[in-house]
């Protein structure tokens, strides 16, 4: 994909680096050794072996989440975060049954939207409109606008499936990384 994207002029050059978690469900809901992990261990590496100048953190569902934990915890580590069908989630329970693993992300999200700490300068969200997770981005992406953040938010006709962000993912990364903003 990036390959095809890159050479077709979609989005610029860019170094991709996964990382597998251990814990999913743990590791991806604002915890800090996951964060630690990626900003003192892997990206100073990363920037080592190929200096890059600029990072985007992209993350789908509860990657989403950790994505953006890492970015306001450590601040001036992460320049931009592309989150699709992001978890940001702020009360358990409700038509979706939402359970108790997602309390270390309703505790982040309310932690964020009161302290309102530094964000990257860029997001790049992305939902389906059939996600059960669509309300809390929507209502999401109205507090973003109100700040000062370069925001870009997409929606297709798709639910919690590979389907929506694949389709979402060359306009993400695009408006994640050009050089201005779009």
């Amino acid at each position: 994909f990036l390959d095809h994207a890159i050479s077709s002029g979609e989005i610029p050059p860019a170094i991709a680096v996964l990382l597998e978690p251990a814990d999913r469900l743990a590791e991806y809901a604002d915890d800090p050794e996951h964060t630690a992990h990626l900003v003192d261990e892997v990206l100073p590496a990363v920037r080592r072996r190929f200096g890059v100048r600029r990072v985007a953190a992209l993350g789908v569902s509860l990657g989403g989440v950790a994505s953006l934990a890492a970015a306001v915890r450590r601040p001036g580590t992460i320049d931009v975060v592309v989150a699709q069908s992001g978890s940001f989630v702020t009360a358990l329970g409700g038509r979706f049954r939402r359970g108790p693993v997602l309390g270390p992300v309703t505790r982040f999200m309310h932690w964020l939207l009161r302290e309102q700490p530094p964000l990257p300068g860029r997001l790049a969200l992305s939902c389906g409109t059939y996600d059960g997770l669509v309300e809390d981005t929507r209502a999401f992406v109205d507090h973003l606008a109100t700040l000062p953040v370069d925001l870009r938010y997409a929606e297709s006709d798709a639910g919690h499936h590979w389907h929506c962000w694949r389709d979402h993912l060359a306009s993400d990364l695009g408006h994640a990384l050009a050089e201005t903003p779009r």
